[in-house]
């Protein structure tokens, strides 16, 4: 649609917080994770309603670490590994990497956050090592945390 008839592409505009950076869509595709970085949040819309009733699509939100950037889901969609990039310097920040408990996508719960390297951006994982691969941009590292997983 966007090639054939780019002005009547978007199908609706929906409010994610102040700057949203990244994304990540639930396994069952049914729940849209996005990083809000200025608003300091992990947001859930429901995927469905995005283009059905927008004013409805937000279903959850929980406050992370300062200025969130990378985002994945791990763990079959039950938690999402959160970078907190500090990319600001915020007076009293850090890095860090938050690990959100997804199970409840009206009430995400941040359940661990661990101090990361120098603006933590992007993050892979390695579901078969339980293994996240964090790069750190400007501390030119790629940092590997072991991910714990619900058995």
């Amino acid at each position: 649609r966007a090639e054939r008839s780019p002005s009547r592409a978007l199908l609706a505009t929906v409010p994610a917080g102040l700057q949203p950076v990244r994304d990540a869509v639930s396994p069952d595709g049914s729940t849209l994770w996005v990083t809000a970085r200025a608003s300091n949040q992990l947001l859930a819309f429901s995927t469905r309603r995005l283009s059905s009733e927008p004013a409805k699509a937000l279903l959850g939100r929980v406050k992370v670490g300062t200025a969130p950037v990378g985002l994945a889901l791990f763990d079959e969609g039950r938690r999402a590994l959160v970078a907190n990039s500090d990319r600001f310097d915020a007076s009293g920040a850090h890095a860090a990497l938050s690990i959100v408990n997804t199970t409840h996508v009206h009430h995400p719960i941040v359940m661990k956050a661990v101090r990361a390297g120098d603006f933590p951006r992007e993050i892979a994982i390695d579901s078969r090592a339980h293994t996240a691969l964090v790069t750190n941009f400007s501390s030119a590292q790629l940092e590997t945390v072991p991910l714990a997983t619900r058995r």
